[in-house]
C-alpha cells in the first residue's frame, strides 16, 4: 500500500491498527510503503538522469509484492464547466495545483510499472475531513491550510471567515469540494484490502476507483453546516476570487459502490464535529 504523506493520520493509523488485527500473518501479499520513501530513494538513485517509472521499479524490486494500494487524488480529473456532474474514473486528467500533479503523475507511473509489476489500484478522493470518532487520532498539524482548518481558525480567533470568490458555476457561486468523513475513507482502503484479487483479475493490472460523496459540498454549504455544529455562530464575509483559486469539483463513486460495496456513512457535521473534538486532544498529546 502507498499512502501519501497528505493523509490525515488518522487513515493511516486506523488502516495500520485493522491490519494488525486481521492481516498480520498475510503481510507478503500487500506492498506497504509511504511517499517520501519514494522520494528519499529517487534522490540517490543510481539513476539520477532515468525515468521516474525505472526508479520506482528499482525501488520496489527488491522487497516486491504482488498488490499495491495507492492512495491518489480525485482533483487530477476535470469536472464539466457547469460543476453539476462531477466527475468520474473517466474524465480527462487535468491537475489544477501542483499536489494534484504529483498525484497524477504517480498514478500513471503506477499503472505503468503495473504492466510487469504488481498490480496496482489507485483510490482517488479530494479532502479528508474529521477524526477518528474514539477521539485516538486525528490530524497532526495544530494549523491546518484547508479549508476547514482555516474556518476553524477563524471561528476560535473570533474573525470573519472569507469566502473567496462567489461568482463560480455552482449551485451558490462558491466553489465547491468532496469532503469525506476519514473515518469512511478508511473503510474503503480496508475493503480495497478485502476486494484486490476480485478486483483486478487475469489481464487486469491497475484501476482507479473515486471516492466520494456524489453531490460536493460549496464553500458556503460548509460554513453553514459549520454553524450547525457550534454554539456560536461564524461570520462570513464575501471577497473576490484569488489568483489560482479554482471552482473545483467532486466526484461520483459509482465505481466504488459497485467494486468496493462501499458509500460514505457519516455526515459533513460529523466530520466537523469530530474534528473540533480532536483539536484539545491533539494539543495534550503533541509538542509542537
Amino acid at each position: 500500500m502507498v499512502v501519501s504523506g497528505g493523509v490525515q493520520g488518522c487513515l493511516i493509523e486506523c488502516s495500520a491498527q485493522w491490519w494488525d488485527q486481521h492481516m498480520s500473518t498475510r503481510t507478503e501479499q500487500v506492498m506497504c510503503v509511504q511517499t517520501p520513501e519514494f522520494t528519499r530513494h529517487a534522490e540517490r538513485s543510481e539513476h539520477p538522469a532515468g525515468s521516474i517509472q525505472r526508479r520506482a521499479h528499482d525501488w520496489l524490486q527488491p522487497t516486491f509484492r504482488p498488490r499495491l494500494l495507492y492512495a491518489s487524488c480525485a482533483s487530477s480529473p476535470v469536472s464539466s464547466p457547469s460543476c453539476t456532474s462531477g466527475v468520474d474514473e473517466d474524465s480527462p486528467l487535468a491537475p489544477q495545483s501542483p499536489y494534484a500533479r504529483t498525484k497524477a503523475v504517480c498514478e500513471e507511473m503506477f499503472a505503468d510499472i503495473a504492466v510487469v509489476g504488481p498490480r496496482v489500484l489507485s483510490l482517488r478522493y479530494f479532502n479528508p475531513i474529521g477524526a477518528d470518532p474514539k477521539l485516538r487520532t486525528g490530524l497532526q498539524l495544530k494549523r491546518p491550510s484547508h479549508t476547514l482548518g482555516v474556518l476553524i481558525q477563524a471561528h476560535e480567533e473570533g474573525r470573519p471567515f472569507p469566502v473567496t470568490g462567489t461568482d463560480g458555476l455552482t449551485r451558490d457561486g462558491s466553489g465547491i469540494r468532496d469532503y469525506v468523513h476519514v473515518w469512511d475513507l478508511t473503510a474503503a482502503h480496508i475493503a480495497a484490502i478485502e476486494r484486490f484479487d476480485s478486483i483486478l483479475v487475469g489481464t487486469k493490472r491497475s484501476i482507479a476507483i473515486n471516492l466520494g460523496t456524489g453531490s460536493g459540498t460549496t464553500v458556503r454549504e460548509l460554513c453553514a453546516a459549520f454553524n450547525d455544529v457550534v454554539s456560536t455562530p461564524l461570520v462570513t464575509i464575501d471577497t473576490d476570487r484569488r489568483p489560482g483559486d479554482v471552482t473545483g469539483s467532486y466526484t461520483k463513486s459509482d465505481r466504488a459502490a459497485e467494486l468496493l460495496g462501499w458509500t460514505p456513512k457519516l455526515s459533513l457535521e460529523d466530520g466537523i464535529r469530530s474534528a473540533l473534538d480532536w483539536m484539545p486532544v491533539r494539543d495534550k498529546l503533541l509538542k509542537d
